[in-house]
């Protein structure tokens, strides 16, 4: 018991000393923006804001300097024995702008400042300066600017932050003037470079204006050096190898010349070819789709080929992560490529969840509508393709994306992630004009493809002047019932206020409504039911032809309409189609009860295709034919039914409805004729889709340069109009070419031009060479 006793003495004897001598106490000077709690918890040997017995004072500077946020450090003992620092900060990075970038994003430029460490709410170190230029003016570099210049300013700003401004002179970029290839001995040196996109400039040369190709840039070189390669491993040289490239920059910095130095090597074929591995129960699918054979040229784009048929094979059965190795043993005496491609399935992946990412203005289940994948289910590649294709085809967005995310901690469940950037989907028109024998007219449209978010398409129109009033309202629900039954209703009122006209006038009114069902998955079958309630009223100068028709079927005709129509359309583009076609063939006739009899059947059609590899370039070839007539008591269809060419839709550079048959002419008034239009027509265009020049946006504009052909005509002409003629005829055809360009200043109001020079003119043509007019989808 007294060894006890005296232990716990030592113990009280030694806690005793130790207050009795007190740690070292700890004080500071400078502190800006950082606490001085936040600045004792990094002093190493400092407890309770006082130093210990093993605090160094050097390891306590290094510690504050490796924090990265001070610009000075100094550290003394006080006549009292405490430690005393004063501290420098470095000031935070409250802001950076820039000005001055136009061929690169700002977002980028961010991308590259935060490689140096310039993050807005960081530290500010002024040595930072020189890196910033040097990043920067190397990201231009990288795009052939080599004569950019960065020139960075520091503003101060109050409690110790700065903002970082930053000019830009982007300057040009440098012109390819030569480009050059030597160790080519199989192949020609042109034969070559139609395989690279990068060219030397050329004077005179206006597709330049169209492409950047004969700027140098570096990525597009890399990959010129990609292609140049691929050019000779699909052709069976597995040896080749690209020696050396030089860039060679001329002294103003104003243009480089490329040579590319290759080594060609032999010519190899496909030696045995076997496939091996697990095959998923999908075997004799699997070695079908092995198409190399024995003996021929060896080449690594049917090698990939063979990968992806396979890989997509097993991904439509859900082998998500399917993967294909080809083991290839290379037999340089022989001069053959011995291949085995092993086969590893991996498991069977099913989804856990589908996410959407961005759709901000759009409901989730318009989405979800779309998919052709379900949670729960197998993951199949193809279906997920699928999904993301009919995303994109209903024209809400702009951009679409998807990815898979393995869940973790399991080995067969995924999420599919569809990450979409929302378009503008409406069109708001107004306009103001005047119209002999309308007067000072005003109109109206709304019309909008995704109504609030719900993928309904509403659109309202009106039209008012001292003569007229015209009203109309369309919707359509596309998912009228779950199974995917669409439904449409459309209303229309048309009447003339002033009946006092020249030739005549109709007032309309009336409606349809029609359901739809999916035939496939990219075209659908619509029938509609219609009444349309029209009077005629004849004015002091009517054309032949309208008092010829009242004269025999009267002023009122109700009329009751069947249509049956198919839609065919994998087009994708929300601004405009970028690849794909579109087909609507329509068929309307009149049913029993109605006060005439007739018919109508019409085409309209559209397809697209880019042009590999010109980026930006597309081919579109549009066509439209309509033919119609009357039955049973009615002997031909209603003039008010009649189809019209010219003008923007059918063929530009001419007046609107003007490429027509023509009324009859009243005696002594050489004028009195107006366009009539006729029962058939046909019309096709050719369009050449370029990128517009001078401007890095190109998501607002379109260009396109165009050739139309086409007319409308007749298969009834009354006694005394000799400028008609009776079925098609080639007088009737008109021709143009020009250019059509859209331009959207502001998503909802796009604007488009059109300048056209006609072909095939004839003396009394009514030409428009210019027109101007709000952007119309097909």
């Amino acid at each position: 018991m007294a060894h006890f006793k005296l232990l716990g003495g030592l113990c009280l004897l030694g806690v005793t000393l130790s207050a009795a001598v007190p740690a070292t106490p700890i004080e500071v000077d400078g502190l800006r923006r950082v606490s001085t709690a936040a600045f004792l918890s990094s002093l190493p040997g400092v407890n309770d804001g006082r130093a210990a017995d093993d605090f160094n004072s050097a390891e306590a500077v290094r510690a504050l300097y490796a924090t990265g946020l001070y610009q000075d450090v100094a550290v003394y003992r006080t006549a009292t024995g405490a430690y005393y620092f004063e501290v420098l900060e470095y000031s935070i990075i409250d802001r950076v702008s820039f000005s001055g970038n136009k061929r690169i994003p700002t977002e980028a430029l961010d991308s590259a400042l935060e490689n140096v460490g310039v993050i807005e709410g960081q530290s500010y170190q002024p040595a930072i300066v020189a890196q910033i230029q040097s990043e920067l003016e190397s990201q231009y570099a990288i795009q052939g600017r080599y004569d950019a210049r960065v020139e960075v300013s520091i503003e101060p700003l109050p409690q110790n932050r700065v903002a970082i401004i930053i000019n830009i002179e982007e300057g040009a970029a440098a012109a390819i003037r030569s480009v050059e290839i030597r160790g080519n001995e199989v192949f020609e040196t042109s034969e070559l470079l139609r395989e690279t996109r990068l060219r030397p400039r050329r004077s005179g040369d206006l597709l330049q204006l169209f492409s950047r190709r004969h700027q140098y840039n570096r990525d597009e070189y890399s990959g010129d050096l990609e292609r140049l390669s691929s050019y000779y491993y699909d052709r069976g040289y597995v040896r080749f190898n690209i020696e050396n490239s030089q860039i060679s920059l001329e002294p103003d910095l104003s243009g480089v010349h490329l040579l590319t130095e290759i080594f060609e090597g032999e010519r190899y074929r496909w030696g045995d070819i076997s496939v091996t591995g697990d095959f998923a129960d999908r075997e004799e699918d699997i070695r079908a789709a092995v198409r190399p054979v024995s003996g021929e040229w060896f080449s690594r784009a049917e090698m990939v080929s063979t990968q992806n048929r396979i890989i997509e094979i097993l991904g439509n059965d859900g082998y998500l992560y399917a993967g294909v190795e080809p083991q290839a043993s290379v037999d340089d005496d022989d001069l053959r490529v011995d291949m085995v491609f092993v086969v590893r399935p991996g498991p069977l992946m099913y989804v856990r969840s589908i996410q959407f990412v961005g759709n901000q203005g759009t409901l989730d289940e318009v989405l979800r509508r779309e998919m052709r994948i379900e949670e729960g289910g197998l993951a199949r590649n193809g279906a997920i393709t699928q999904s993301r294709r009919r995303l994109q085809q209903l024209g809400f967005f702009s951009v679409v994306n998807v990815r898979q995310q393995r869940v973790p901690g399991t080995d067969d469940q995924v999420d599919i992630i569809f990450s979409v950037l929302e378009d503008k989907s409406g069109n708001l028109q107004a306009s103001v004009g005047f119209q002999p024998g309308v007067g000072v007219f005003g109109a109206l449209e709304f019309s909008q493809t995704n109504f609030l978010g719900t993928g309904k398409s509403l659109s309202l129109r009106s039209q008012f002047s001292e003569s007229t009033t015209i009203l109309s309202l369309n919707h359509v629900d596309p998912y009228f019932t779950k199974s995917g039954i669409s439904r449409d209703l459309n209303l229309f009122y048309e009447r003339r206020n002033n009946r006092n006209v020249e030739t005549y006038g109709l007032d309309r009114w009336g409606g349809e409504f029609a359901l739809g069902t999916p035939v496939s998955e990219n075209s659908r079958i619509k029938l509609g039911v219609g009444y349309t309630q029209t009077e005629l009223y004849v004015g002091n100068k009517p054309p032949l032809e309208v008092t010829d028709f009242q004269s025999e079927y009267g002023n009122t005709y109700g009329d009751w309409t069947l249509e049956l129509q198919w839609n065919y359309s994998n087009q994708i583009g929300s601004f405009y189609s970028t690849e794909g076609q579109r087909h609507n063939v329509s068929a309307t006739v009149t049913v029993p009860g109605s006060d005439l009899n007739y018919y109508r059947v019409t085409y309209r059609g559209d397809y697209v295709q880019p042009v590999s590899p010109w980026d930006g370039f597309a081919i579109r070839v549009l066509g439209q034919a309509g033919y119609g007539d009357g039955f049973g008591d009615t002997d031909r269809l209603p003039f008010y039914k009649h189809f019209f060419a010219g003008g923007p839709g059918t063929v530009r550079g001419y007046r609107d409805r003007t490429v027509s048959p023509f009324s009859t002419t009243e005696v002594g008034n050489e004028n009195s004729a107006v366009p009539f239009g006729g029962n058939i027509l046909l019309s096709s265009g050719l369009e050449l889709i370029t990128p517009t020049p001078f401007f890095r946006d190109q998501s607002l504009y379109r260009t396109a340069l165009f050739v139309d052909v086409g007319g409308a005509f007749t298969e009834r002409c009354l006694p005394g109009n000799d400028q008609c003629q009776e079925g098609i005829s080639l007088d009737g055809v008109r021709a143009s070419y020009g250019v059509d360009f859209v331009w959207r200043p502001v998503p909802m109001l796009p604007l488009r031009f059109i300048y056209a020079r006609p072909l095939l003119e004839q003396e009394d043509d009514l030409l428009q060479r210019f027109q101007l007019s709000f952007w119309s989808n097909f």
